[in-house]
């Protein structure tokens, strides 16, 4: 039985060094020099790269700091056992990287250690708030993705802070702008940022597996986080045969020059790291994502050989707090871990018709449309399906733009249609959301070119409008 809450130091040491890494991997000679070649078979492999930045990786070793049982926020029937607790996994020039985790749990152990979800469990990378690691975003991934996901499917779920804090800063994330400057001096993967943003996921897994009492071989995990936090994906690639799920959301900048780039860290980027990577991937994306050029995403997916599965939000921004964010990671959890299927779009097409075209029994007249089709392979219940359109007014860049919805119709051919009275949108994308195995979700087509405007990176005010500038100072 465990105490309501247990206050005070627990300190867990584990001393076996970083078995949790050398499980997944039978390294290659590592006295040979640092690759930097630029063609594809002389870049860096996911276990050179870790092996190179394995001196200043931590001893496993964590504090709990508080360890109560709770009621459930979104099944008050359920009791979940909450944990703080605090680890760190990188020293970088005297300082150490901490992490203040919350865990959500089933209060029974017999729950999650049941035959078929014994060492399963969800790690969500948590952002921070204006530099701050514990600050107002913590309750935000706390209520709508923590305990939620542990209350719902019962799977233990850990919020990390990704990069983390250093002691005595009053919980300000860490800022790695120092890594750039670091990387060019060394030429060491190792110290890019992209490998100091998915340790943390290889150490909290080997943390859950602690707590939840089970060896860390037999972690299986679905892991992620939103913008710099994708490196989840680099994790998935160190350790492929724990990493089941990743849930790679709203970053498009990193490699879409990937074809053309000439630079050795390609190493760090998923079409390099495809080939290692065992795990399901989501993709959590926006219609209105800053800093990326409109469909770029079509030309990521394109070099993932079309195996992501996508959500593209519609108008949203660089953000992970939508309710689809949170109700899609469920959904995924229970595909990775329980089979749930997932609804495939497919046979997108469109049709141009004239004032003579009827459509639920109406003539529109008026010009005419466009007629919308796909077909579904799916399983599940199909709750709605809709296709979404835009009107593209700031050219080339596709900044703050409004897609409107419009529902689709099963046919009796079996396929889905819906219908776009007037103009010819400039971009179009089907959005479908289904229900299978008390989990529903969201999934999405690429977005779809109509009319082939120019595009260009947006530059414009980070995540506010466009129409956003800084107040002039009054005399």
């Amino acid at each position: 039985m465990f105490r309501r809450c247990l206050r005070g130091i627990v300190v867990l040491a584990v001393t076996v060094g970083f078995l949790f890494f050398t499980a997944s991997f039978s390294l290659a000679d590592e006295t040979k020099p640092k690759r930097r070649g630029v063609d594809e078979k002389d870049l860096w492999t996911p276990a050179e790269i870790l092996e190179r930045g394995r001196d200043t990786l931590l001893p496993l070793a964590w504090t709990i700091e508080k360890d109560e049982i709770v009621t459930s926020d979104s099944r008050p029937e359920k009791k979940l056992r909450r944990i703080e607790v605090k680890f760190y996994t990188s020293d970088i020039e005297g300082r150490k990287w901490g992490h203040p985790a919350v865990v959500f749990m089933p209060a029974d152990p017999k729950v999650y250690l049941a035959e078929g979800r014994r060492g399963k469990v969800v790690i969500v990378g948590q952002r921070s708030w204006d530099g701050l690691a514990t600050g107002p975003w913590r309750g935000g991934f706390l209520g709508n993705y923590g305990e939620p996901i542990a209350a719902e499917t019962d799977y233990p779920t850990m919020i990390c802070p990704v990069p983390g804090e250093y002691d005595g800063e009053n919980g300000r994330e860490i800022s790695i702008g120092f890594l750039h400057n670091r990387l060019q001096k060394t030429h060491n993967p190792a110290d890019s940022a992209h490998f100091r943003l998915a340790i943390p996921y290889l150490y909290a897994m080997d943390v859950m597996a602690g707590l939840m009492k089970v060896d860390k071989s037999e972690i299986r995990a679905v892991i992620g986080g939103h913008s710099k936090r994708v490196a989840a994906y680099l994790a998935a690639a160190m350790d492929p045969e724990r990493i089941v799920g990743v849930v790679y959301m709203g970053n498009e900048s990193n490699w879409d020059n990937y074809p053309t780039s000439r630079s050795p860290y390609r190493a760090l980027q998923p079409p390099h790291l495809k080939k290692w990577v065992k795990a399901k991937v989501l993709y959590i994306g926006a219609t209105n994502e800053d800093g990326y050029e409109m469909f770029s995403i079509n030309r990521m997916q394109a070099m993932m050989d079309g195996r992501w599965t996508i959500e593209y939000v519609p108008n949203y921004r660089h953000g992970s707090m939508s309710e689809k964010h949170f109700m899609d990671w469920k959904m995924w959890a229970a595909h990775c871990f329980a089979d749930r299927p997932i609804t495939k779009i497919t046979d997108l097409a469109h049709e141009d018709k004239g004032p003579d075209f009827v459509w639920g029994g109406r003539k529109y007249g008026d010009g005419g449309g466009t007629l919308f089709r796909c077909r579904l392979d799916t399983p599940n219940k199909i709750i709605q399906a809709k296709v979404w359109y835009v009107y593209c007014d700031d050219v080339p860049y596709w900044r703050d733009l409004m897609w409107y919805p419009e529902f689709m119709v099963r046919q009796p051919d079996g396929s889905w249609a819906g219908y776009v009275k007037g103009k010819k949108p400039d971009a179009w994308l089907i959005e479908v959301k289904d229900t299978a195995g008390g989990f529903p979700g969201y999934v999405t087509t690429l977005p779809q070119d109509l009319t082939h405007k120019p595009t260009a990176n947006r530059h414009s005010r980070g995540s506010r409008s466009r129409n956003w500038e800084p107040r002039k100072n009054e005399k």
